[in-house]
């Protein structure tokens, strides 16, 4: 995780996601996906009248912290598996805090200038 001012957030590093296809007890396992086949995985979540959005991961912290205070940061998802080289994906992400319906997510280049290629309008940097 990271800051959009580039700095690096380690103590979001690492996080292990749930598949959005599993049941939740085994959405954090390992799971088997056919070649061309699409499965989308669950990244955040919030709650009505909570100001933070939370990692949809382990219900135990394990020492990452699960919840994200308002503000802009850019996302790195790895994808591995025994058959593939890993695959990686940059996101930017806008979390106001004030409409828990919208998170603004939005894959970005990995080499993109947050201050100058950021997706969304805001007012922070």
């Amino acid at each position: 995780m990271r800051l959009r001012d580039g700095s690096v957030d380690k103590s979001h590093d690492p996080v292990t996601l749930r598949w959005a296809i599993a049941p939740i007890e085994k959405g954090l396992e390992p799971l088997d996906i056919a070649q061309g086949r699409v499965v989308d995985l669950n990244v955040f979540y919030t709650i009505e009248g909570f100001a933070l959005l939370s990692y949809a991961t382990h219900a135990d912290p394990r020492g990452i912290p699960l919840f994200l205070e308002p503000g802009d940061y850019r996302l790195q998802i790895v994808i591995y598996g025994d058959n593939f080289a890993p695959v990686k994906r940059h996101y930017a992400v806008h979390w106001d805090g004030e409409d828990y319906t919208k998170v603004e997510m939005q894959e970005v280049d990995e080499a993109a200038d947050m201050a100058t290629a950021w997706p969304f309008k805001s007012t922070k940097v």
